[in-house]
């Protein structure tokens, strides 16, 4: 029987029949005026604006190779025409490319495209033909440490945007698992080391150079392997690999003093320090146009190249991150953790190093996109830690009832949803989440006239337990809680990220002061009489099992002072802010927008529409705003009397945070940010310094401004 293969069919000539449509098209662009555009269904003006033409350098990324006076060559070329080294490297030359890769590394983990960062090496092309064991070892665990990050950000969080990473992986030519090319990187650093023990027994003097270069490159593989074994264990599920996490960042943290002091040694050291400053990459085995065909038709991006020294800076930077996530397991209930969160998103990390405090704190909370009675079971510990609502008590009988129990049963079960949006928010870059905010805060307005019927349904049972127990508004004050923190969280990210004209402040500051700020004030007071009524009815109980009669009187210390009388401050600040903007804009020392091309009310309406979807607090409309602030004496009195009232705001502020903890860093701040404008307040109630211009300053804190006169 012949087995021999048969020959591939002849390729069939493909026949194009193309037409000229180029005088059709300039007769039908005849009947257009000047200025006018076609509009189609199929290509919008959003199409219009993202689309690139096609060829031209300036728009089209691929058109850079063409534009290149040099010849791009692949791993092989550059093998055979003797451009790019395979074996015996020298210390200095395999410092240079892992120096590089980790520069190019950080890049690409800043968000720019793995195609012109980490795939400019041309020894990812083929690792196994790399007969250098340093080289080819730091190249596999490169492929294999970029796509277990790839996994993790894309199959596992899915916290990133278009500008903060993309979604790519390095083809795996390498036909390792991920612990073998750690195994790889331990050999090679053994390999180095038998070397340098070698040259110390022999007394090798003369070559003092070249065994410092040696040291640097046992620690460069030493530090990779650290790096690469704590992103395996970050992957393990359920937190099964934190204490081999910490260990490892512990050990490559150590290591970084010796990196950034050896960073000279380098062959590609003064490569580096031109391509960031703004010139091109030239180092043995990295070609920026390498892989640039591969792009899809885009604008043209250029990646920012680091410094080494500031490579290592930044790496320091990163672990340090990391390793700080690990207070995150001392966080006991949901309230806790998200506040951890936003304290963390707040100093504004990398998208790697939120992606990893999502996935330590996914298995501590147990909530997910679809409801599980884990998730259940942590709200319920959230709601009965936040109010002690009297039908989650110890003991108590009202969840004993069928009714009563698949009620809160299904409510939990539409809470999860809302409230692992929450954390995921907090894993987002802060100018996303602020649009995410607005999905967030109407799923949170669904589930408060829900909680309303759950709370009428067990307030009815609880009046017949022994004694008498409230449950009117348990759950509505939980959620409620919630709602006013995305509401305020809203609001003060504009000023962040720097939304707001000094024109809009006073009634951003007007509706945080006079319906947020008061509105938290009234829900954190009526939680803290639910934890009293509930501490006192445990003590009844106690008192019943005890058969006492005696009544040991205990002084209840109030579990939200601190954030009650921190709220105030915040409220008369936020008051004190408003008066003085009131002033100088009835002074005319805010710069407006002509009249002609402005509309208040258009703006306000655009600020607070996410607000529209909430029943409680209920949306002021301007209408109510304007009648709330704008009836007054003339603009003159009307400014002194302003500016007279900001100052008792500011008194009154600056009395309510001195009564807080001195040694809280955000309570210091804001305490001289109320003196300050205390006095300025002061100053323009007197009449001086008139006709000069206000500056905000958001130097010292990014919500609150200090004012200033020039």
């Amino acid at each position: 029987m012949d087995l021999a293969p048969s020959a591939p069919p002849e390729p069939t000539e493909v026949e194009y029949h193309w037409t000229d449509i180029t005088d059709d098209f300039l007769n039908a662009c005849k009947d257009l005026k000047l200025g006018e555009l076609v509009h189609d269904d199929m290509f919008g003006l959003f199409d219009a604006m993202s689309a690139i033409e096609m060829m031209d350098p300036k728009m089209d990324v691929g058109m850079l190779c063409n534009s290149s006076q040099r010849q791009i060559r692949s791993f092989q070329q550059a093998v055979e025409d003797g451009l790019l080294k395979t074996a015996d490297l020298t210390p200095r030359e395999q410092l240079g490319v892992m120096d590089t890769s980790l520069a190019y590394l950080l890049s690409w983990l800043e968000g720019h495209s793995l195609t012109q960062t980490v795939s400019t090496n041309a020894y990812l092309q083929a690792p196994h033909s790399i007969q250098d064991r340093c080289v080819k070892a730091f190249s596999v665990a490169t492929i294999q440490l970029v796509n277990t990050i790839s996994e993790l950000l894309v199959q596992v969080a899915l916290l990133y945007e278009e500008e903060d990473f993309q979604p790519q992986s390095l083809p795996d030519r390498t036909g390792v698992t991920p612990l073998r090319a750690v195994g790889m990187l331990r050999e090679a650093e053994e390999d180095v080391t038998r070397e340098l023990r070698a040259r110390r027994k022999a007394g090798d003097t003369a070559a003092r150079e070249e065994t410092e270069e040696l040291v640097a490159v046992q620690a460069r593989l030493k530090f990779f392997r650290c790096l690469f074994q704590a992103v395996l264990a970050f992957s393990k599920k359920e937190n099964q690999g934190l204490e081999e996490a910490w260990k490892a960042l512990t050990s490559a943290k150590e290591l970084l003093p010796v990196l950034k002091n050896t960073c000279p040694m380098g062959a590609s050291y003064e490569q580096v320090e031109q391509a960031a400053k703004g010139g091109h990459l030239v180092t043995m085995g990295f070609d920026p146009l390498l892989n640039q065909r591969q792009l899809p038709p885009a604008f043209p991006r250029y990646p920012r190249l680091r410094a080494l020294p500031a490579t290592m800076d930044e790496l320091t930077a990163l672990l340090d991150r990391l390793l700080r996530l690990r207070t995150v397991l001392e966080c006991k209930h949901l309230h806790a953790l998200m506040d951890y969160m936003q304290a963390f998103s707040a100093t504004k990390p990398c998208v790697f190093s939120r992606t990893v405090l999502f996935v330590i704190a996914e298995p501590l909370h147990g909530l997910s996109s679809r409801p599980s009675p884990a998730g259940a079971q942590t709200l319920l510990q959230a709601a009965r830690a936040f109010i002690a609502p009297p039908s989650l008590a110890p003991r108590s009988p009202v969840l004993g009832n069928e009714k009563a129990k698949d009620a809160v049963d299904m409510f939990m079960c539409r809470c999860q949803a809302a409230f692992y949006q929450l954390l995921q928010v907090a894993g987002h870059n802060r100018a996303r989440q602020r649009q995410k905010l607005e999905m967030v805060l109407a799923d949170l307005a669904g589930l408060q006239e829900e909680a309303e019927r759950v709370d009428t349904l067990l307030h009815a049972l609880c009046l017949q337990l022994e004694p008498a127990r409230h449950h009117l508004v348990c759950f509505t004050t939980w959620i409620l809680y919630h709602v006013l923190r995305v509401m305020i969280q809203y609001l003060l990210s504009g000023f962040e990220l720097e939304l707001y004209s000094a024109h809009e402040y006073h009634y951003i500051y007007w509706y945080l002061s006079e319906c947020l700020y008061g509105w938290m004030v009234s829900t954190l007071n009526r939680a803290d009489s639910f934890l009293a009524e509930h501490d006192a009815a445990m003590e009844l109980a106690a008192q019943r099992v005890r058969n006492s009669k005696k009544s040991r009187a205990k002084k209840r210390k109030s579990r939200y002072e601190r954030d009650i009388v921190l709220t105030q401050a915040l409220q008369n600040l936020c008051g004190g802010l408003h008066k003085t903007c009131i002033g100088l804009q009835a002074e005319g020392r805010l710069q407006r927008p002509h009249a002609e091309f402005d509309n208040e009310q258009v703006r306000y309406e655009h600020r607070f529409w996410p607000f529209s979807a909430v029943v409680t607090p209920p949306p002021v409309q301007y209408g109510h705003y304007r009648h709330m602030t704008g009836a007054g004496p003339p603009q003159q009195n009307r400014a002194v009397m302003a500016y007279s009232e900001a100052c008792q705001c500011f008194h009154q502020a600056r009395g309510l945070l001195e009564t807080l903890p001195a040694n809280d860093a955000e309570v210091a701040v804001l305490t001289r940010m109320a003196k300050t404008n205390y006095v300025v307040a002061r100053i323009l109630a007197g009449g001086h310094s008139q006709g000069r211009s206000p500056i905000f300053d958001f130097s010292s804190h990014k919500y609150f401004p200090v004012i200033r006169i020039q």
